[in-house]
């Protein structure tokens, strides 16, 4: 944001001029909307030093001081792995980042941390879900990295279906499953 000048005619015209070299070398004219008071960058990736040149009249190529504006690069994505779980059951996910906070979310982009940590425990979970986890560190923001819970479906099966006389039995053959439970039990 500039200050407006003072002096000469009052009508002013002004050049806006960006240097990533230093405070006092490598000027060249910004891109974008570079003629007004005010100046809005496009986004930055670098330090970039910006300064204003101001012509009023016989007043020339008033060149304000070299404002410098810091980029804090963005924290790396945080390292997590997706794993499958049985249905029915809870997991704790587990993500490393580089010394900033670690945040997990339910959506990617936006919305309200929903753990805040390197652990994350989930609720219990019947199907397929992810997560997303990203670092803050000076206050900035890095990616999310997804994280997916693989929920297979029961895959259980109790056999063919069976005919048989009145009073008579039968042996059911179950397979897919560790132990089995059967309704009813007569």
């Amino acid at each position: 944001v500039g200050t407006q000048p003072t002096g000469g005619s009052g009508n002013y015209t002004f050049i806006w001029e960006s240097s990533t070299s230093g405070p006092d070398k490598g000027f060249t004219t910004t891109a974008g909307t570079n003629n007004g008071k005010d100046f809005q960058s496009a986004a930055l990736t670098q330090t970039t030093w910006f300064r204003r040149i101001v012509t009023s009249e016989s007043c020339e190529r008033l060149v304000s001081d070299a404002i410098k504006v810091t980029v804090t690069p963005l924290p790396d994505m945080p390292v997590a792995s997706s794993l499958t779980i049985c249905h029915s059951t809870r997991t704790m996910l587990t993500a490393t980042g580089n010394g900033g906070r670690l945040e997990w979310y339910s959506e990617a982009k936006g919305g309200n941390p929903i753990q805040v940590g390197a652990n994350f425990t989930t609720p219990v979970l019947t199907s397929t879900t992810t997560y997303y986890v990203q670092e803050v560190a000076s206050s900035c923001a890095g990616e999310r990295r997804p994280v997916t819970v693989t929920v297979p479906a029961p895959s259980a099966q109790a056999g063919i279906d069976q005919t048989l006389m009145l009073g008579r039995t039968v042996q059911l053959q179950a397979s897919g499953g560790a132990r089995y439970s059967w309704s009813p039990a007569e």
